[in-house]
Parts: structure tokens; sequence; C-alpha cells
């Protein structure tokens, strides 16, 4: 029988994160206010020094680089590890979201690809390298189209759970799930960079969280709807095997099947719009952001129904690799919310069998009042 970590994250863990899914903070983007809370001591990364703030009792490190930015030759590329620093790096305020036009709860319009950052979340003031905490990586909703990791406090899950939380930004909608024949024909893992980034980040909380405090041998990947719908993505990709050791998918429930070749004729379609037709991969990175945004309609239509398979970040439709049992075999715990069902309904012109046990206001898109 495969022995679990000693400790795992404990009920009251699980509940905290679900307070934490549930709570959008609208003052988590830092501000002058906070910058001045106390300063903590430089912690060591294997990329350079960083130094974070204390707040509220324990400590938060924003928008630590985790890649280097995907811009240029390196749009659609695997991500590549970011440029070392010499001085501590000042990390108190969250980096730029990733490049999208959505508005809502889980999204906000940017237009920059330099958004490779994650941050960090200790109930210690001062994190200690010796804490072994467990560590919760939480990956943002938004159907892998949309979304942003700063709506999310990691600071109160830290807190009452005792654990290190860390949030992160990944490539979403065109700019993280493109397949063309240009740049699959490349030599390198294609098709889902925003997965790719997801495993990046894994890999640098392998190499750097203990010093802030965490266990990397006991690390938690949970997300809610897009984010849920990552979390499966990392079970059946063999990229990930061992950077994880327990998963929580919330309200992740969609895995449809997008055939490659379907996803491959949307992309190329992607390229002719973009005038890009038989001009080969140098044409497409040079579209500017705006360009890209304005003609990815067709990628919105069928990413958030599941990854699509590529051959290495996915080798196999996903309910194919879970029947058979070829996944990374952890403790799952799946979960929803409890007005989720009723507000499809709803959004397809029903009424929802769950209406009795959720408010509907009339703004905020007709999203349930969760509180």
């Amino acid at each position: 029988m495969r022995q679990r970590p000693a400790r795992s994250p404990s009920i009251k863990t699980i509940q905290a994160l679900l307070i934490m899914t549930l709570a959008v903070v609208s003052a988590a983007r830092t501000t002058a206010s906070a910058l001045a809370n106390e300063l903590t001591k430089p912690v060591r990364t294997v990329f350079g020094e960083v130094v974070g703030l204390q707040i509220d009792g324990g400590s938060r490190f924003l928008g630590i680089p985790y890649a280097a930015p995907p811009v240029g030759d390196l749009r659609w590329r695997p991500p590549r590890a970011p440029a070392a620093w010499s001085a501590p790096l000042q990390v108190v305020k969250y980096g730029p979201h990733c490049a999208q036009t959505q508005r809502g709860v889980f999204a906000s319009p940017s237009n920059s690809e330099d958004c490779l950052t994650l941050s960090v979340f200790s109930p210690e003031a001062q994190p200690t390298a010796s804490a072994g905490r467990p560590v919760m990586i939480w990956f943002h909703g938004g159907g892998l189209f949309s979304g942003e990791s700063d709506d999310y406090d990691g600071s109160l899950l830290a807190r009452q759970g005792g654990v290190i939380v860390v949030t992160l930004n990944y490539r979403v909608g065109v700019f993280g799930f493109l397949s063309h024949p240009a740049l699959n024909a490349e030599g390198h893992p294609s098709v889902n960079y925003g997965i790719m980034d997801q495993q990046a980040a894994l890999q640098w909380v392998k190499a750097n969280i203990r010093a802030f405090g965490g266990d990397p041998g006991n690390v938690t990947i949970f997300g809610q709807s897009g984010g849920g719908t990552a979390v499966m993505a990392n079970l059946v990709s063999p990229k990930s095997a061992g950077l994880f050791h327990r998963a929580i998918n919330q309200s992740g429930t969609r895995i449809a099947v997008t055939r490659p070749e379907a996803f491959l004729k949307i992309g190329t379609e992607f390229g002719t719009a973009s005038g890009c037709a038989d001009k080969g991969a140098d044409c497409l990175r040079a579209l500017s952001v705006e360009q890209v945004l304005a003609r990815q309609d067709g990628v919105l239509r069928v990413v958030a129904d599941f990854p699509s398979v590529d051959g290495t970040i996915i080798p196999e439709p996903a309910l194919a690799a879970f029947e058979a049992g070829r996944f990374n075999r952890v403790p799952i715990l799946k979960s929803a919310r409890r007005c989720r069902p009723s507000w499809y309904a709803r959004r397809a012109g029903g009424t929802g069998r769950l209406d009795r046990y959720c408010r509907w206001p009339g703004t905020r898109q007709d999203l349930p009042n969760t509180r």
C-alpha cells in the first residue's frame, strides 16, 4: 500500500479552502498602504532572493516569476526558466494578468503576455525553512480561456489551515491552447501551453517551497471550474508525475472530447484569419496581442471542454486514461458548489432544481449569491 506523507490537509483545512474559493477579495491587489507593512527577511530561491510583506501575522510573496515571459520567439513554446537576479527582489504586488478579453467573476481584460508569476502565502510572519508545512497549489477558474490568480486571497487558508498556499497565473485562451501545423512541427511539446505553465509552477514549488516553510513532498493541487479541469489534466499528464501528492477538483466536472484533428483545424483557421496562411510560425509570433485576441473565438468555443490530446502533455483522451488506470495515482477529493447546477440551468433558460437553496441577484451576470 502506498504510504501517504505524515501530514495531510485536515477537514478544517478543506473547509478553509472552500471559504477561500468563494471569497473573491476586491482589495487583494496591493496598494500603497499595503507597502507600509513590514517587509520580510530575504528568502532564497534558485533564481535569487525575494522579499515579501508581513501582514496580519503572516507573510505573502506576490508576483514571483516562475518562468521567463513567453513573448516574442517564446510565444507558443514551452515555458523556460526565468533569468536569475542578483539583488533581493521585492515581490509585494501581483504580476499582470495573462492576455484575455473576458470580463466577469474570474476575469478582467489584459494585453500582457509577461504574466507567468506565482504568489506564496505563509501563516508565519517570517517563513521558517524547517516548518515542513503541507503545500496547496491553486489553479484559478475561468474555463481555461480567462481568469487570474489575484482574485483569491490565499492568506485565510494559510492562516486557518496552517499550510503554505501558492496561487499562479498561466496562459489562457489561444495563447495557452493552440494547435497549428507550423507550431506543432517545431519539435517541442505543443498545443497545451497553459498546462505546461502549470507544470513549470509545480517544478518551481518542488525546487523552492522548502525555503518558504513548505514540504515539497506533501503538495496538493486544487482548483475550481476551469481550475478543476486543470487538476484533471495534470492527473492524466505523465509530465506532472511526482510533482503533487493529492488533488482536489471543485466543480471541474467537464471532460469532453475535442479530437486532435478538430482542434488542429480550428488552429489552422485561426492562422488563416490572422493573415498567416502558409507563412509559418514567425508570422504567428509577429502578430500583436490585439490581433491574436480578436481572432481566438474558434479556440474559445472548445478549450473549456478539456485540453486536447497532443501526444506528450495529454497523451490520450482523459476518460480512456482514467478507465485504464493510466493517471497519476494520488488521493482525489471531488466536490461541486451547491448552486452550480442551478446556475447552468438558468443560463440555459431553465429554473434549476436547486433554486430554492440559492439567491439570484440581478447583477454580476446572474451568478448565485454564495455567501
